[in-house]
């Protein structure tokens, strides 16, 4: 009492009064607890009685009753409800599945962080996406910023996990680099027995990342050969010696694997098929200069054409990096251009029909001299419609044959005057064009096999024996003989009654995916996002992620990210030109 100035009689009257209001919401939350055990205990009975109501009701029809009522009830114009089957936790264990030391149950976690990694929505995105849903379902509003740091717990704790030792690990390595100097190198891994049970399934048509396990993710500022090959060792001393190390060649890696084979001549060393199959056509196309200047035209014309009438027309935009990886999407628009051209109708430009100045000029000698006179009266009229058009030529004192006729509506045709104006060279390229289609079509036969069946000793008489039936210039019958070579060389690295895999496309589409995370940042930059990157391979489930937040913590994955990551270049430019002043007196 010797710590208080205020009298003996204040102090009394103030703690009696404290003590007071204590009470009385110490007993107000008393009544409320009262009040929801005995809802709990009025729900569970009125539960119990609807069940058994229910299960009586349902005995007394057959399941095809029951089906057939079901289906008479919906509404003719609608369709049935799509019912959804996932990794979702059971409704039972909603109430009660929670980690420990955590105020979120488990089921709001997983559809957060699903939403991340299958929606690919962004962190605030998710939060906003909880507000909508809150007053229909009852859910707790998570904050962005939670749902970044599950997402990066659940991603650390899948990198850190311990994958098997084994002696038929299956590599696939490449790097990825983004803004600043930083490089992220990933090796993902796949058994040579889990690759044989996929390839053995009718429906399988490819791997998904579900199949693969990142066993490394290394933040390098160099990508030298030597650095490249100690991350490999630090690998293979973890898990294994790979039966396989698959790479697209690039010189960063490149080099790195090869000395790492060098020391391990067991290891197949394979030239990613897609990758491969891209320099074939540079090979073949780079020196064509028929396709140069098909690609110089494409690229003039998307600029011309992207905010006029026929901007659905205009070409696919050309890789910066990488640029016969498209040659595909190229050709395929080439051909489907010279097919709309051949169709003639181009009222999806214009439905509009003029004869102008110009086109009226270019009539005469083509026409009767007569009918040109007489053709001058509809000179710069506009018409909506063909029918309209010719309805107003069938009006001329002169009657026009067929061929006039003809020749006149194509003059007046502003869609089709507008198309030539700025597609017309395609024309220039229709001997070409189903050419580089075929090259295009055998290395989709090459690729789809190997997607299917993966590479082996009999890759090559396959794809011999499925190209047979085409017909092959000595041009192509060349290019067809540099994929078999490949075929050959990458097929007698395989031992006899095994099967090896062959491209690298599933750690493409994981870099893609961990792309768009980027994108919906400030800057793009090697970050700590690179965790979804591990969370992008495997399927959450309740008890998993229960497991997982259990186990990591925040401060670990600060931790991690301060031990590889310098500041932000963000960071560094809040701390140059937004600094914090420090201008408060304390009180």
């Amino acid at each position: 009492m010797e710590n208080y100035k205020s009298s003996i009689d204040r102090l009394a009257r103030l703690f009696k009064k404290s003590r007071d209001i204590w009470k009385q919401r110490s007993l107000e939350k008393q009544a409320r607890i009262k009040s929801l055990e005995i809802k709990v205990r009025d729900l569970s009975k009125s539960r119990e009685q609807w069940k058994s109501r229910a299960k009586a009701a349902e005995s007394q029809f057959s399941p095809s009753d029951t089906a057939n009522s079901t289906e008479l009830s919906l509404p003719i114009d609608e369709e049935k409800p799509r019912v959804l089957t996932g990794q979702f936790i059971p409704a039972e264990e909603c109430s009660t599945l929670r980690p420990v030391k955590h105020q979120y149950l488990v089921y709001v976690i997983q559809l957060a962080v699903e939403q991340v990694m299958v929606s690919l929505n962004s962190f605030r995105g998710i939060e906003k996406t909880f507000e909508s849903f809150a007053p229909f379902f009852n859910l707790p509003v998570p904050s962005f910023s939670s749902v970044r740091n599950w997402v990066l717990r659940l991603g650390l704790y899948q990198l850190l996990s311990t994958p098997a030792f084994a002696e038929d690990w299956i590599f696939i390595i490449d790097l990825t680099t983004e803004l600043g100097t930083n490089k992220a190198l990933v090796i993902l891994g796949l058994r040579q027995f889990h690759l044989q049970k996929l390839l053995s399934q009718p429906e399988f048509i490819g791997l998904k990342h579900t199949d693969m396990e990142v066993l490394s993710i290394e933040i390098l500022s160099s990508t030298k050969g030597e650095i490249i090959k100690s991350c490999l060792k630090k690998v293979s001393e973890q898990v294994g010696l790979p039966k396989q190390i698959i790479s697209d060649h690039g010189s960063d890696v490149k080099k790195g694997v090869e000395l790492f084979v060098e020391q391990y001549p067991q290891i197949i060393y394979t030239y990613d098929v897609t990758h491969y199959m891209a320099l074939l056509f540079k090979e073949e196309l780079a020196t064509d200069t028929k396709y140069q200047s098909f690609l110089a035209h494409c690229s003039q014309t998307r600029s011309q054409v992207q905010q006029t009438k026929l901007s659905f027309l205009k070409p696919k935009s050309q890789r910066v990096k990488s640029r016969y990886l498209n040659v595909e999407e190229l050709v395929d628009w080439g051909l489907k251009v010279l097919s709309y051209q051949e169709k003639g109708d181009f009222t999806a430009i214009s439905t509009d029909w003029q004869l102008d100045s110009k086109s009226y000029q270019q009539l005469n000698g083509s026409v009767n001299s007569q009918c040109y006179q007489e053709l001058n009266r509809l000179v710069n009229q506009t018409y909506t419609s063909l029918a309209e058009f010719q309805l107003a030529l069938s009006h001329l004192a002169t009657p026009l044959d067929d061929r006039a006729t003809q020749r006149i509506c194509e003059a007046a045709n502003l869609g089709q005057k507008s198309f030539q104006q700025q597609l017309d060279w395609i024309e220039e390229f229709r001997d070409e064009l189903p050419v580089y289609a075929q090259m295009v079509d055998l290395v989709h036969v090459a690729e789809k096999q190997l997607s299917h069946q993966g590479i082996s000793s009999n890759s090559s008489a396959q794809f011999l024996a499925t190209i047979s039936k085409f017909s092959l210039t000595p041009r192509l019958e060349k290019f067809k003989d540099r994929i078999n070579d490949y075929l050959i060389f990458e097929g007698n690295q395989v031992r006899a009654n095994e099967v090896l895999w062959s491209n690298s496309n599933v750690l493409e589409s994981i870099f893609g995916k961990y792309k768009l995370f980027l994108d919906k940042s400030p800057l793009s930059e090697i970050s700590p996002l690179i965790l979804t990157i591990p969370l992008s391979t495997i399927k959450l489930t309740g008890s998993w992620i229960k497991n997982a937040l259990e186990t990591i913590s925040f401060s670990e994955v600060k931790a991690w990210a301060a031990r590889l990551f310098k500041p932000s270049t963000l960071a560094n430019q809040r701390a140059i030109f937004n600094p914090i002043s420090h201008d408060t007196n304390l009180a």
